[in-house]
């Protein structure tokens, strides 16, 4: 399973998890989406202290039943993209991104989008595959207005968050400017 969320801290309407399962099919955690946080919370009924990361990805846990949205993949490019997770290598680093200054207006003040995997051979519950911020502070930053983060330094990585990221239902500046990071790697 995927999960990329964006995390809109400046307007709650504009914040949603979308996950992705093993067929490519997805679901969306958001207010307007398959759930709300509040139901989807309800479907895990682990610790309450662990509800809010499995409902923005940060946890991953198999649920006893979703409802399924709509399909982003076909069987064959979910096959592909598990493997491209099951070869990254347990140890792999992380470049930092510092990405360039934005227009104010086109993005809100404070915003974190994020991408998880879930792989059985890494330790821990999910994968951390790449992630860009625009809150403040952060010593990568080389501009105000301009988001900093990381993604794996590993191709396969890369694969999955380019392909991925090209599917999620943000605005076309967003993905421009998003999609743009491997410009920006390793500058911090």
């Amino acid at each position: 399973m995927f999960v990329f969320s964006k995390m809109d801290y400046s307007d709650a309407n504009a914040t949603f998890s979308l996950f992705i399962n093993e067929d490519g099919e997805y679901f969306t955690v958001a207010p307007e989406g398959t759930y709300t946080s509040m139901e989807f919370k309800q479907l895990y009924d682990g610790p309450s202290y662990n509800k809010s990361l499995v409902s923005t990805g940060m946890m991953i846990t198999e649920l006893s039943e979703y409802k399924v949205e709509g399909t982003l993949f076909t069987p064959e490019e979910m096959t592909e993209l598990k493997a491209l997770l099951e070869q990254i290598p347990e140890d792999a680093e992380w470049d930092f991104i510092s990405m360039p200054q934005y227009d104010y207006a086109d993005f809100p003040d404070t915003q974190m989008v994020v991408l998880y995997g879930r792989d059985e051979a890494a330790e821990g519950n999910s994968r951390h595959l790449f992630g860009l911020s625009n809150e403040e502070g952060g010593e990568l930053r080389k501009a105000p207005d301009s988001f900093i983060g990381y993604c794996v330094d590993d191709e396969g990585s890369m694969k999955i968050v380019d392909k991925i990221l090209g599917k999620m239902p943000l605005k076309d500046k967003e993905l421009d400017y998003y999609g743009s990071y491997r410009e920006y790697l390793d500058i911090g």
